[in-house]
Formats: structure tokens, C-alpha cells, sequence
């Protein structure tokens, strides 16, 4: 009883700093921003210039075909000759005749996610384009983006067999080394771990590049993959997996110390490997968020892989002794627990830095729905502790089965726990446009163009925004923008814009915005110079901490 109060305390405790931490820290940052170009996003210039450079907020790694020069009508030429040097890349122009032209990038940051964008400028004097665009770029699809998220929910649980199971055998129960039901499990999640590793080559150059999974594994991008730092973590990965794996079946048949420190060692570098094609590895002091980011993964290992062994071994068939196994179990999770959380809470504190952002940026759910079920797991788990109690001086056989009952609840709680892992993986903790689907559609097609184009949506924060665009020509448009609270005027501390056209593959550009009066505000001679529907990314910041993201479709012609 007191056992389960004090975890109950500690988890308690662990929450209340997340939150103080999260409540006091200023707003996040994306990851591999776009700081600056050359020329300027929106230039009008009188001669053509002969590259273009793109300088981000970290080191950015190119990919295969990913920087595309689309004109008026929409078509589109891969720029070769790209060059990247620290976080600034340069590329080459062709010779460019008068004209509108969009350049369109898409790299990868040091922590693994694809970036994309836009930037758009003008040469000589320039008539509206009266072609409709052509599509240049697809998004990975929903088949690609389930096939990553079971590859490393795979490579996850492969993870927790190799690393949790043989830290549950030394600590709590070393009998167990002679055990059949435990001799293939670290195997089966090496296994696992490598098969996982060589599938997410070609889905991370899927990613990268835009293409399909089939074309990358043929058309030489899984090669460039393993010369960037994902590579690298995956080779790792399947170096670590495989020796640790074969270490644990030397200790079991000869149980050294020096085998055993040997495993220690593989089993870090094992969790390092993730680490190092994560958010950990860039930003602020990568040694101390890589440590961090060992221990969470690795804490998370030895409770699951613990809850894993008692499920499948120990549970089913007691052994002798079960009692000072399930005793030492009962402390290794608290303890596991313990680091647990409060590494969460370092990751959380370091990624997210807001209230708002925890609660409606994508990666904050992630966080919150993580740490509900990890609260749930723990609250099983101080009841699985009782039970122990309860075996040695109730009835044995009632209280069993009430144990296996509460242990594989929480062994299904941990797969969901490594599903929202998986979605974090992935997730950018920096704020993020997201439009709708509607807004992906293509031009409407309408017989006549309309004298104004206008649009409108409500923001998370209660601001609602009003766009509108008077002759609505492809070309340099001027756009008002209005946001409101109740009808009244929002005094914001700053009005981001960003345009994005999906269908012609244009990522989107940032706009410059001038203020005009309190919740009025304009975007003059936006570099806009191909028809169709164009999607307005808006960003409202009302505060330090206070943020919201809305997306408005405008039709230009």
C-alpha cells in the first residue's frame, strides 16, 4: 500500500513539473526553417540571375530531384548542380527568359523530416499566365505513411526484446537464462529490429523525395539515403541488434561479467541508433538530449520487455521463487517509471515550450495521449503491486490470474504507448501549417472570373479571419486580411502568411504582411503568378505563447 502511494506521489510530482516547465517556457521552433534567400521570395528583378540559394536554421541534407524551377504555364524542370554547405544550398539557373517563375526545394533536416517550399520572383516585365498549371509533385500517400508507422513500430518492439528482456533475466530473474520460452525472444527481436531497418531505407527515400515507395527502390535514392544521418542510425541499428543479440546467447550458456558488460554496451549504442535520426540529435546541446533520449527509450525497453516476459514466461507457469521474482519486477518498473517521465518531461519541455502548443499543435496530442496511457500503465501496474502482496497470504490461485489479467492490459496499453512513440518519430514539434483536403482540390473551372475572390475561418484561439483579393488575376495580386473577435477588431503581435498552389507542386511561400490598422492588415504585390487555387497558410500570434492556424482557398485567374 505504501509502495503504491509513493509511486502514485511520484508520478504525480513528474506531471506537475511538465506542466510548470511547459507553462513557463516561450513558444517552440520548427526545425529546419527557411531564414533567408537569394533572391528574395516576391523579387521583381530586371535581369535574370543565375542561381538561387536557400539558407535554413540548421544543416540540411539534399535529396534526389528536389529542387524544381516551374514557370507561368505550370511547367516544371529539375534544377541539377544543387550544392549544400552547412545549412545553405545553392543551385544554378538556367538561362530564363522574362517572366514569372516559382522555385520549389524539398530537403531534409538534421532530424530526419522532409522540408519543402516555395519561392517566387519575377523577370523583366510580366503578363498573367492564362495556361492552367501542371501537377510536378505527390505527397506520399496513406499506404506509405501506414507502412512507416508499422516499420517502426516494429523496430520498436523489436527494440524492447533485445534490450528489456535480458535486463528483466539478470535483475529479477536469473533462472530464467535456462528457460526455452526466453531463448529466442532477444533473437526474435533483433530479427526484427533489422528487418525493420532495411525496410525503412526506401520508405525514408520515399519520404524524402516525394515518389512512391516502388520507385525508390529503383531509381538510386535508397543509396543517397545511407550517406545522410538516417543511414548512418539504421546501420547502426542493425550492427547493435545483431551483437546484442549474440552476446545474450553466449551469457545464457556462459554468464560473465565481462559478456554482460559487453551487452550493456551494444544495447546503448542499440538505443543511440534511434536517437540519432530524431529531434534529439539537433538543437541546443545534442549530447545531453541524445542522453535523455537513450535513457527514455531505453527505460521504456525494460518496463515493456519486463511486462512482456511476465506475460509469456513467468505468469503462465510460476516458477520457484516467483515471489522474489515478482518482487524485484515491482521495484525495476518503479524505477523504470521514474526515469521514464521524468526524461518525457525533458523531451516535452525541449520540443514544445507552450501551453497552446501542447494542446494543439499535432506533436503535443502525441505527448498528451503518451502520457495517458503510460498514467494508465502505472496505475495497473501499483495494483499489479498489491497483488504480489496479496500472494503470499490470500488465495494464490485468485490472485494469479487477477495478476495475468492486469499484466496483459498493460502490455496492450505499451503497444499503443509505441504507436503514439512511432507518431512522435515523425511528428515536427515546430508549429505547422495544415490545410484541408477541399483546399488540395484543383481550379474550379468557372465561366467568368468573379471581381473579388474572398474566403474566411475561425482559428483555434477565437480569432476569425477574412481574406479578401479585388480582381482576382494571377500575377501580383494585393491581399487584405482582416481578423476580428466578436466583431471586434484582434490586436495581434503578428500576422503570418504563407501560399501554397498543391496542384502545380508549389510549397508554400511566405508572403510579407504590412499592418494597416489594429486587425487590419495587407499582403501587396504577393508574387502569386500562376491560375489556380491557392492555398493562404495564416498564422495569428496573440501573444508569446498564444498561436493560431487557419488556412483560406483563393482562386486566382
Amino acid at each position: 500500500m505504501r509502495s503504491a502511494r509513493r509511486g502514485t506521489a511520484v508520478l504525480a510530482f513528474l506531471v506537475a513539473w511538465l506542466g510548470l516547465l511547459v507553462g513557463a517556457a516561450g513558444p517552440a521552433a520548427a526545425h529546419a526553417a527557411l531564414i533567408s534567400t537569394d533572391p528574395p521570395s516576391g523579387a521583381h528583378l530586371a535581369r535574370a540571375p543565375d542561381h538561387v540559394s536557400f539558407t535554413f536554421s540548421e544543416h540540411v541534407t539534399l535529396v534526389r530531384d528536389g529542387l524544381k524551377l516551374v514557370d507561368a504555364t505550370g511547367k516544371n524542370t529539375t534544377l541539377p548542380g544543387a550544392t549544400s554547405v552547412g545549412s545553405t544550398v545553392r543551385v544554378p539557373l538556367p538561362a530564363i527568359s522574362d517572366g514569372a517563375y516559382v522555385v520549389s526545394y524539398r530537403v531534409v533536416s538534421a532530424d530526419t523530416h522532409p522540408v519543402g517550399g516555395s519561392i517566387a520572383f519575377t523577370v523583366g516585365t510580366v503578363a498573367p499566365g492564362a495556361a492552367p498549371p501542371l501537377v510536378v509533385t505527390q505527397k506520399p500517400g496513406t499506404g506509405l505513411r501506414a507502412a512507416g508507422g508499422i516499420d517502426r513500430w516494429v523496430s520498436y518492439a523489436g527494440a524492447i526484446g533485445v534490450i528489456g528482456v535480458p535486463v528483466f533475466v539478470g535483475i529479477c530473474w536469473p533462472a530464467g537464462r535456462t528457460s526455452r520460452r526466453l531463448v529466442h525472444l532477444p533473437t526474435a527481436g533483433a530479427v526484427a529490429v533489422v528487418a525493420a531497418a532495411l525496410v525503412g531505407l526506401p520508405v525514408q527515400a520515399a519520404r524524402s523525395t516525394g515518389n512512391s515507395f516502388a520507385s525508390a527502390l529503383h531509381d538510386g535514392s535508397i543509396s543517397d539515403v545511407l550517406r545522410t544521418p538516417y543511414g548512418h542510425a539504421a546501420e547502426e541499428r542493425i550492427l547493435c541488434a545483431v551483437l546484442a543479440a549474440g552476446l545474450w546467447a553466449w551469457w545464457r550458456t556462459q554468464p560473465r561479467r565481462q559478456l554482460a558488460l559487453a551487452w550493456l554496451v551494444a544495447a546503448v549504442a542499440l538505443a543511440l541508433g534511434y536517437s540519432k535520426a530524431g529531434h534529439p540529435a539537433v538543437g541546443r546541446w545534442p549530447g545531453l538530449t541524445l542522453a535523455d533520449d537513450v535513457a527514455h527509450l531505453s527505460a521504456v525497453a525494460i518496463w515493456l520487455g519486463g511486462l512482456a516476459v511476465l506475460a509469456a514466461c513467468v505468469l503462465p507457469a510460476p516458477p520457484e521463487g516467483c515471489v522474489t521474482v515478482l518482487r524485484r519486477w515491482s521495484r525495476l518498473a518503479m524505477a523504470s517509471v521514474v526515469v521514464l517521465v521524468a526524461t518525457g518531461v525533458i523531451q516535452a519541455w525541449r520540443e514544445l515550450r507552450s501551453v497552446h502548443a501542447l494542446v494543439h499543435h499535432s506533436y503535443g496530442q502525441w505527448v498528451l495521449l503518451k502520457v495517458g496511457l503510460l498514467a494508465l500503465m502505472v496505475a495497473l501496474g501499483n495494483l499489479g503491486r498489491r497483488r504480489v502482496q496479496r500472494y503470499v497470504t490470500d488465495d494464490a490461485t485468485a490472485t494469479m490470474t487477477r495478476m495475468r489479467q492486469g499484466v496483459f492490459a498493460e502490455v496492450g496499453i505499451g503497444a499503443a504507448v509505441l504507436v503514439a512513440t512511432s507518431a512522435l518519430v515523425v511528428t515536427n514539434p515546430g508549429p505547422v501549417g495544415a490545410h484541408s483536403d477541399s483546399a488540395m482540390a484543383g481550379m474550379a473551372g468557372m465561366a467568368s472570373m468573379p471581381a473579388v475572390a474572398s474566403g474566411a475561418t475561425d482559428l483555434p484561439i477565437g480569432v476569425h479571419v477574412e481574406v479578401r483579393v479585388t480582381n482576382p488575376m494571377a500575377g501580383t495580386p494585393t491581399i487584405e486580411i482582416s481578423t476580428t473577435r466578436n466583431g471586434k477588431p484582434v490586436k495581434a503581435a503578428a500576422v503570418e502568411v504563407r501560399a501554397g498552389l498543391p496542384t502545380a507542386g508549389v510549397e508554400p511561400i511566405p508572403l510579407t504582411v504590412v499592418k494597416l490598422a489594429v486587425g487590419s492588415y495587407e499582403v501587396r504585390k504577393a508574387p502569386l503568378s500562376i491560375p489556380g487555387q491557392w492555398v493562404l497558410i495564416i498564422t495569428v500570434r496573440t501573444s508569446n505563447i498564444d498561436a493560431g492556424v487557419g488556412s483560406i482557398s483563393i482562386q486566382l485567374y
